[in-house]
């Protein structure tokens, strides 16, 4: 049976050609004031074996699509089950999602996760292997909300590469990756963050050689970092949302 639930988007991420939305359980306490749980919400699309979102689905009444730190309302219907994406809920598609609200980006430092370790596996600065996620101790975990570490770089470029599903052709390969080091582990991570690429104009940008963007006060930003599902044995880092100050 579907359970309504009230959402703090987090991520609102480009997956392929839909969307990747995940947030934290919001409580309403009055009108105006919502408690943020811990409990992180992937939300997945029972209709797609990918789980992907459609456009469609982002899209709330007199709203717009949704972007992360807005509130929304919506029904679930159970968790996927997966121990590798343990945050993964179905949601109900029958039932058109609301806008709520929009909170500040005050409230970041207050519901950060900021775990002491990023998944990591040697040799491998963007991915992990298959079942990294299942074996986490004390508690499994795909996706978090952390305080960046000191500098960050976005590097970017567009480059021909082989086509593993076409042999002996070739594709292009939009690389966008954010790279830092936490806790004295180097990690790259794709950016999926479509405000975060509008903002700093990076899909016209893009060129055949390597760039390099700073951010800057990269000190007071959060990050919205998660594992992709497995795909060829790897569970990939990604971005999927850079709050900026």
């Amino acid at each position: 049976m579907a359970e309504t639930k009230y959402i703090l988007v987090l991520a609102n991420s480009v997956r392929a050609k839909d969307y990747c939305v995940a947030g934290k359980v919001a409580t309403r306490l009055d009108r105006d004031k919502f408690d943020i749980q811990p409990q992180w919400v992937r939300l997945t699309d029972p209709r797609n074996p990918e789980g992907a979102i459609p456009y469609a689905n982002t899209i709330c009444s007199g709203h717009g699509q949704i972007h992360p730190l807005d509130i929304i309302k919506l029904d679930l219907r159970d968790s996927c089950n997966n121990p590798n994406h343990p945050e993964d809920w179905y949601f109900e598609p029958s039932r058109l999602w609301e806008f709520i609200r929009r909170e500040d980006k005050s409230c970041l430092p207050k519901i950060a996760d900021n775990p002491a370790m990023l998944w990591f596996d040697e040799g491998q600065p963007d991915s992990v292997h298959a079942g990294y996620v299942s074996r986490m101790k004390p508690k499994p975990s795909s996706i978090c909300l952390i305080q960046a570490p000191g500098n960050l770089d976005f590097c970017f470029q567009k480059k021909a590469v082989p086509d593993d599903d076409k042999p002996g052709q070739t594709k292009l390969k939009y690389i966008r990756d954010l790279i830092f080091t936490h806790s004295g582990r180097y990690h790259e991570f794709s950016v999926t963050d479509p405000d975060f690429m509008k903002r700093h104009n990076i899909w016209n940008r893009m060129q055949d050689v390597t760039q390099q963007l700073r951010l800057t006060d990269s000190a007071n930003c959060f990050l919205c970092l998660s594992l992709g599902l497995e795909f060829r044995g790897r569970h990939y880092k990604i971005c999927a949302t850079i709050f900026e100050p």
